[in-house]
């Protein structure tokens, strides 16, 4: 293969686990469990591996626009008719002022994701981040189920 790959930490594990499927050191189910991805998925990267190479393991937006996005254009329009007219609105409501007064249909997570409207502090004490895994959690309470669930709780 000719050139260079750009690869990101995620994608370099994921070639060394999907390696060791092909060389049959582990097997799908439990290289599965270790990119959280299902067994089918895990065949369809073996097979895209197989037919491009390192090359397959590559996200194939990378480098692409969202097919979900919205044009800069519409961005902007709706950040300047919020710091003009909307300011002390939440997301909802703006939303919803915006398809009326507008024409221009946005959902209100949308709004408040992309255009940060609404942005509010959230307390993270006692939370579980979304990057820890149930692995990482297990190893911090050193097995002890009721320490897991109070920290579900919150």
């Amino acid at each position: 293969m000719k050139g260079i790959l750009t690869m990101s930490q995620k994608e370099v594990d994921r070639l060394n686990i999907i390696n060791q499927v092909l060389s049959k050191k582990i097997t799908t189910m439990e290289s599965s469990l270790l990119l959280n991805l299902s067994e089918r998925q895990v065949f369809r990267i073996m097979s895209r591996l197989r037919q491009e190479g390192s090359k397959g393991i590559i996200h194939k937006l990378r480098g692409k626009k969202s097919n979900h996005g919205h044009s800069e254009n519409i961005k902007t329009k709706v950040i300047e008719i919020y710091n003009k007219q909307y300011g002390d609105y939440g997301p909802t409501l703006f939303s919803e002022e915006l398809l009326k007064n507008y024409s221009i249909s946005l959902d209100h997570e949308t709004v408040r994701h992309n255009y940060a409207v609404g942005k509010r502090e959230i307390s993270t004490s006692a939370k579980i981040t979304a990057t820890q895994s149930v692995k990482d959690l297990l190893t911090e309470s050193n097995g002890n189920f009721a320490y897991l669930i109070n920290l579900l709780k919150y």
